[in-house]
C-alpha cells in the first residue's frame, strides 16, 4: 500500500524528469523576450486556470498548494516559472477576464436574434440561506454560427 507523504512524494515527484529543480527561495522569472513561450500562450494558460476554477467552484488557493507546483514543474518547468500563480494573481486575472469578456457578452445580447427571457430559481439551502438564481437565455448569432459549424 502507498501512502502519501509530502516531503518524499513532493521530492521525487519533481526529481523524475527535472533533477535540477531548486527547492530554495524562488528565482526571479525571466523575461518574455528571452523564454521560448510566447505571451499569448502564456495568457491563454491563464484564462483556461481561471475557467478550470469558476467551473468547479475551486478556491483559488489551489495553485497555491505543493503538489499542484509540483505538478506544474514536472509537466514544464519554463511554463510554471512564466506563470505566476497565487490566490492573489487569480483574483485579478478573474477581474482582468471580466472585464475582457463583459463588452463581448453586451454587444452579442444586443444583436440576439429573440428577446432575452429572463427566469428565476428561488429556494432555502440546507442551512437555512435564501438562494436565489436568475437565468437568461436568448439566441444568438455568434453562437449559433458555432453550433452550424460543430454539426456540420
Amino acid at each position: 500500500m502507498h501512502s502519501i507523504n509530502k516531503e518524499t512524494d513532493l521530492a521525487a515527484a519533481a526529481s523524475l524528469e527535472h533533477d535540477d529543480v531548486e527547492h530554495g527561495p524562488p528565482t526571479k522569472r525571466r523575461r518574455f523576450e528571452s523564454s521560448v513561450i510566447s505571451k499569448g500562450k502564456v495568457t491563454c494558460i491563464k484564462e483556461l486556470l481561471v475557467g478550470l476554477v469558476a467551473n468547479n467552484n475551486l478556491p483559488f488557493t489551489l495553485f497555491e498548494d505543493p503538489y499542484m507546483k509540483s505538478l506544474f514543474q514536472l509537466f514544464n518547468p519554463d511554463l510554471a516559472d512564466k506563470v505566476p500563480v497565487s490566490r492573489t494573481t487569480l483574483r485579478s486575472e478573474v477581474a482582468k477576464i471580466y472585464a475582457e469578456k463583459r463588452m463581448t457578452i453586451q454587444e452579442a445580447l444586443r444583436q440576439s436574434l429573440t428577446q432575452i427571457h429572463l427566469s428565476f430559481d428561488l429556494w432555502t439551502s440546507p442551512n437555512g440561506k435564501a438562494l436565489v438564481a436568475v437565468i437568461a437565455s436568448a439566441a444568438i448569432s455568434s453562437i449559433n454560427s458555432v453550433w452550424t459549424q460543430e454539426l456540420n
